[in-house]
Parts: C-alpha cells; structure tokens; sequence
C-alpha cells in the first residue's frame, strides 16, 4: 500500500516540476507550451499506470503469501 501512495506523490510531483520547467523554460508560443505540457502529461501517465499495475501486482502476491502461510498454520494447528 504504501508503494502506492509513493507511485501517487510521484506523479503529481512529476507534473508540476515538468510542468514548470516548460512553463519557465521552454521559448514559444502558448499553444506549443501546452502541446508540450501534454505530451508530458500522457508520458507521466503511461509510466505511473505501469508502476501502479506492477506496485497492485506485487501487493497481491504478498498477501497471497501471507494467506497461504495463515492457512497452512492453521492445518498445523
């Protein structure tokens, strides 16, 4: 869960330094700015759903671990 929460902050963090940065930085007009700030966007959101997918991924198989370690404990019991 906290990987998460980490893949979240993240990607808001992520846009607004890109989003400064060409804001600030890059020469042209408003439009190219915000043509630029998009590209950024879906970059930023194809990266942070396939964080988010691995992060939901690995979460899964830890508590079918703990699950499996719950059920054979209890067999020994």
């Amino acid at each position: 869960m906290k990987s998460i929460k980490r893949i979240r902050i993240l990607y808001w963090v992520s846009l607004i330094v890109f989003g400064w940065i060409i804001f600030i930085i890059y020469e042209g007009s408003g439009l190219l700015k915000l043509t630029a700030f998009g590209v950024v966007v879906i970059l930023v959101e194809i990266i942070s759903r396939r964080e988010m997918a691995q992060a939901i991924k690995d979460e899964k198989e830890e508590l079918e671990e703990e699950l499996e370690e719950k059920r054979l404990k209890g067999v020994a019991d």
